[in-house]
């Protein structure tokens, strides 16, 4: 008769296989979750014709800075482009960290030799600005916020800053993701479509 030497009793296994399941899922829970966030797609449509309806006409552009003006422009749109098909938050920073490459080489040959000149300057710079913005609040929102889209700014919080800038406010003292992107992202647009205007 075969005797079973290694037999363990059956309440203890039982307790380690369910133990190490439900740890597993946890794992699997808090790994879908941050995934989710982090690689949630954003997608903005902005009126782009009605803002550039309302806008102050063509400012008057020197010849020698026309190519390089609409180079950044371009480099600009590429990110606005991401921006309003949709994107998760590594190719929206992707889509920044390309054109502010361009951004810089096309800048590098603008030579501002009149006050429009530089306020067209002032204004693609501005543009980038807006966009490296909802990065950074996207980004925060990522590593401080909750699954629900919700945060609470810490003391080192640039939500609040962003909040001065961009006119939004919090509820009951949090901020919401989807209000604080659509509110930076729709001012980008918005000079996107100005310094256009502009430039063409």
């Amino acid at each position: 008769m075969l005797e079973n030497y290694s037999k363990e009793p059956e309440g203890k296994v039982d307790l380690w296989f369910y133990g190490t399941v439900i740890l597993a899922a946890l794992l699997i829970l808090a790994g879908s979750l941050f995934a989710l966030n982090y690689f949630e797609v954003i997608s903005f449509s902005g009126s782009s014709s009605q803002t550039a309806k309302t806008e102050t006409p063509k400012a008057s552009l020197s010849s020698k800075n026309r190519e390089p003006a609409k180079s950044a422009l371009n480099a600009i749109g590429e990110i606005n482009s991401v921006a309003s098909v949709g994107a998760n938050y590594m190719q929206f920073t992707n889509s920044i960290q390309s054109a502010k490459i361009k951004f810089d080489v096309a800048m590098r040959d603008f030579d501002a030799q009149t006050a429009e000149d530089e306020e067209i300057q002032r204004q693609l710079a501005e543009v980038l600005i807006c966009y490296v913005d909802a990065k950074e609040a996207w980004g925060e929102f990522i590593e401080n916020g909750d699954s629900y889209g919700f945060l609470a700014p810490k003391s080192y919080s640039r939500i609040p800053k962003l909040a001065a800038t961009y006119g939004f406010k919090p509820d009951k003292g949090e901020y919401y993701k989807d209000e604080v992107m659509r509110v930076i992202l729709t001012e980008a647009d918005r000079k996107f479509e100005t310094v256009r205007a502009k430039i063409k």
